[in-house]
C-alpha cells in the first residue's frame, strides 16, 4: 500500500517521506512477525495472568463491602504499574518517567501546590 510515491503528499510533509519503501520485501516482513508476534502475545497474556493471580491472591479474603486496607490497595497498584511496564516491553516501547517540577502558578493561584493534595 506504502510502496507507491504520491509526489504530491510526500513534497508537503518531507520529514515523514519514507525514502527506502522500494527496498521492502513481503516475505522478509511476514517472517519477523511469524517468529516474534506470537511470542510477543504470549508473554503478554502470561503478565495479564500474572497479575490476575497475583490479585486473587492479594485479595483472597477481602469483603468487598467494607473499606479495602490501604496496604493493599498500594501493593495493588504496584502490581498494575509493573504490569503495565512489563506489557509495554513485550510491545516494545521503553518508558523513560522523568519528574518535572513545573509552575503553574499563574493558572491556578500562588499557593495551588499547599492547596491541593497530591497522590
Amino acid at each position: 500500500m506504502h510502496r507507491n510515491v504520491i509526489e504530491e503528499r510526500d513534497s508537503l510533509y518531507p520529514a515523514w517521506r519514507l525514502n527506502d519503501t522500494h527496498k521492502w520485501n513481503y516475505w522478509k516482513l511476514l517472517l519477523g512477525a511469524i517468529t516474534i508476534m506470537p511470542i510477543r502475545i504470549i508473554g503478554m497474556f502470561a503478565t495479564l495472568i500474572l497479575v490476575m493471580l497475583s490479585h486473587y491472591v492479594l485479595y483472597w479474603n477481602v469483603d468487598f463491602k467494607k473499606e479495602i486496607p490501604s496496604w493493599k490497595r498500594k501493593i495493588s497498584k504496584k502490581i498494575f504499574a509493573i504490569g503495565g511496564y512489563i506489557t509495554l516491553l513485550w510491545i516494545g516501547v521503553i518508558t523513560v518517567p522523568k519528574n518535572r517540577d513545573t509552575d503553574y502558578s499563574e493558572w491556578l493561584g500562588p499557593d495551588y501546590k499547599k492547596s491541593k493534595e497530591f497522590r
